[in-house]
């Protein structure tokens, strides 16, 4: 039976999706055919352990050369996902990509509201300070993700630190010709020629910020019962305009910097250097 050997964890709005892209272009690496699977932090899907072979049929498609990898961004701020994932990949690589928290929750709060899950009335400034009444909400809660440190304390604790690969958005926008070798070296340590010129050390773009012309609509294809995800994805999309302005008021800003400072010390600790988003 086939089992996924690297999960890419998130963080959501991270550049992850892109980062998929750009592996899959790799013979040597296999992906599900479904973007994102999200199994290890949904419990209807784990079942206590009883979903695991089901899992794994999701790998059945790869070659015995190739090494299989999955992407799911809810792994990451997921509370079980880490302790589920060790009990039963306990030799699994781990690859993380973070951006700045204060970003990134920007970039949440335009794709809740371009899928219709924020309401055009609730503010930038409202959801950033009213999160935590919108924990558990699908998209509501924009804050809560942006705590890396202990995000990725609850994968140091069950993982070796070998086993975790951790990337910022930056590194990987600006200067990917240094991040995709040293990722692909992680991935792929007996197969990777770090000097190869076999590819194109590029980052496509991925879900680039939108806004939905058709906000009310969007909001019912995604509460369809019927379609499944790549098809709403597919309808969604039809109604999507790219944004020409994307900032962060200096005041809201401000405020998130001061919220999630003591998150970002800890996580530079963590990782024994000074880490760039």
């Amino acid at each position: 039976m086939n089992k996924p050997q690297f999960l890419i964890i998130g963080a959501q709005k991270s550049g992850t999706s892109s980062l998929r892209k750009f592996l899959e272009r790799n013979p040597k690496l296999f992906f599900t055919p479904q973007r994102e699977l999200h199994f290890w932090n949904r419990d209807l899907q784990y079942r206590d352990g009883d979903g695991v072979n089901e899992y794994f049929r999701n790998f059945d498609g790869a070659t015995p050369n190739q090494t299989i990898g999955e992407k799911s961004p809810s792994y990451l701020p997921s509370n079980s996902a880490a302790a589920r994932i060790a009990l039963h990949l306990p030799e699994v690589k781990i690859v993380a990509v973070l951006r700045n928290p204060a970003d990134r929750a920007y970039s949440a709060y335009l794709h809740g509201q371009r899928i219709g899950a924020i309401s055009r009335n609730r503010t930038f400034s409202d959801a950033i300070r009213n999160y935590q009444n919108y924990q558990g909400v699908p998209y509501g809660d924009v804050v809560s993700q942006g705590f890396y440190f202990e995000h990725l304390e609850r994968y140091f604790d069950h993982f070796d630190v070998s086993q975790i690969h951790v990337m910022s958005f930056s590194q990987l926008t600006l200067n990917p010709q240094q991040a995709l070798p040293e990722l692909m070296k992680f991935l792929l340590p007996e197969a990777f020629d770090l000097k190869s010129t076999e590819f194109i050390y590029e980052i496509p773009r991925v879900n680039v910020g939108r806004s939905s012309r058709f906000p009310q609509l969007v909001r019912r294809i995604r509460r369809s019962k019927i379609l499944t995800i790549e098809q709403k994805n597919y309808l969604s999309a039809l109604t999507f305009k790219k944004l020409t302005d994307i900032s962060i008021l200096p005041e809201d800003r401000a405020f998130l910097d001061e919220i999630y400072r003591e998150s970002s010390t800890n996580l530079a600790q963590r990782l024994g250097r000074t880490f760039s988003f």
